[in-house]
Parts: structure tokens; sequence; C-alpha cells
């Protein structure tokens, strides 16, 4: 709907540093009063005026969000010297995005992030932290609008989501990870590697 308002462009993904973000995310234990304020100042809250929706129900007790839009869409350019991402990987029109029902827009984070949440597109790598809930997993949406449930097979991926929040990310090497793998195909729309 935010497409359909404003030409086509997608919402802007980082909460931080940024002008007209999708979201404003209160501080942790902000009174009710104090976080409906703060979301009313997000560019999404016009779609979504219910500030339960950002935020999944078995979620941290305190935090008032844990969604985040991936990198891709519209987020923080991480891009490191040297590396140049090819055409219709980095999304900021919806015209742009091939393959919608592939690609991932929301992921539940858990622990939220200060900004747009990402994974390497070049590297068989974690960025940022990913949740195990319900059964050892996460949900995600798409593109096209469907939400998928993905249960993460790896143990690797499992050890992740036990790990403390951390904002300088994780970085790990994860080679053959299939978790890995299929989060980098949905947020990137092919692999880098």
């Amino acid at each position: 709907m935010y497409a359909d308002d404003f030409d086509g462009k997608i919402v802007n993904a980082r909460p931080v540093y940024s002008d007209n973000p999708w979201v404003v995310i209160p501080p942790n234990y902000a009174s009710s009063t104090e976080a409906q304020k703060a979301f009313e100042k997000g560019a999404l809250y016009k779609y979504c005026p219910s500030p339960k929706i950002f935020k999944c129900p078995t979620g941290i007790r305190g935090e008032w969000a844990t969604y985040a839009i991936v990198d891709a869409m519209n987020g923080f350019n991480w891009l490191r010297e040297g590396v140049t991402l090819p055409k219709g990987v980095y999304i900021k029109e919806r015209s742009e995005i091939r393959h919608p029902s592939r690609r991932i827009v929301f992921i539940d984070e858990g622990r939220l992030s200060a900004d747009s949440w990402t994974v390497y597109y070049d590297e068989e790598r974690w960025w940022d932290c990913v949740t195990a809930r319900h059964g050892m997993g996460t949900t995600f949406s798409f593109a096209d609008v469907h939400a998928e449930y993905r249960k993460w097979t790896d143990p690797r991926t499992i050890e992740i989501t036990q790990k403390t929040w951390t904002a300088g990310g994780y970085h790990e090497e994860h080679p053959d990870n299939e978790d890995l793998r299929w989060v980098q195909r949905g947020v990137w729309g092919k692999l880098g590697y």
C-alpha cells in the first residue's frame, strides 16, 4: 500500500539515521502512550495503526518491536570496498523486484537491532542474528505479501539463535549451511558467491 501511494517506491527500511523511516521504535520499557507517539511517526503507521503489529507476541518483554526490514529492501547500503551488487539485488522501487514470492521484506528478528536487518551477499556468513521461536525457526514476509515460517535445520544456525545480540553482528562463516543460503537467496534474490 505504501508503494501504491508513493509512485512504487519502497519504504525507507532504516529506523535509525534516516528521514521518514518505516517505523520509529520506542525505547524498551516506554509507556504505552510514549510508544504510541513513537509509532505514529513511522511511515507505515498509516497502514498499520496498531503498535501490536510490530512485535511477535512471544517477543522479549519490554520490547515494542521485533520485526525488521532487510537491507536489500531499501535498507542500509553496507557494501564494502571492492564489492558491487548486481542490478536487482538492492531494491528501491517495487518494479525492480523480480520474483516477489521469493524476496524477503520483513524478518522476525527477535532482539531487534538498531537498523535494517542484513546477511552477507557475497560470503557464506551470517551478519545479524536470527531468532528461534515457535519450534526453532522464524517467520519471514515476502514482497508478494505472503508470510512463511522457516524451521532451522543446521545446528550452527540454532547456535546463532542462542547468542546474545551484539551491535557488531556475528560474521560467522557457515559453509554449506542451507538455512543461511535460503535466507541469503530470499534477502538478495540470489547467492553472491
